[in-house]
């Protein structure tokens, strides 16, 4: 069974798309957790990636695949954690965090990881968290 956790953030406006801004998402992730890393340049290589794979799988010239470029150095990769050598989880911050999918380095680590991911929820009270099965 596959289950994926994201973040969704909640307008109330249901026809707006709604953020929060990234800088203020990553303040509030440094207050909370100041062992938190904030890696641009793991970000930009995230990116990169996901703009190659795109490229390779449609046409390079894909508004799609320039959308993932133009992101190159306005995006972070996030951990969080709450202490050195204990669990934790990821993200790729992108410039318009609409959703924000959790990463887990092991599929173990995703009910170890719930009070951080409830934790950061609380600090961005504008998003919901959204568990869903893929395999449904």
């Amino acid at each position: 069974m596959a289950i994926t956790d994201c973040l969704i953030h909640r307008d109330p406006d249901p026809d707006a798309e709604g953020y929060l801004p990234p800088a203020e998402l990553l303040r509030r992730v440094a207050t909370l957790f100041p062992l938190a890393i904030i890696d641009r340049e793991r970000g930009d290589r995230v990116i990169r990636a996901e703009a190659d794979n795109l490229a390779r799988l449609m046409n390079p010239t894909d508004r799609l695949v320039e959308l993932h470029r133009q992101a190159v150095g306005r995006v972070a990769y996030v951990t969080i954690r709450d202490a050195t050598g204990g669990p934790q989880f990821g993200f790729l911050l992108r410039p318009r965090p609409t959703m924000i999918e959790i990463e887990y380095e092991r599929p173990g680590d995703r009910q170890v990881c719930r009070p951080l991911l409830e934790s950061l929820a609380v600090a961005l009270a504008e998003y919901d968290i959204l568990t869903e099965d893929l395999d449904d």
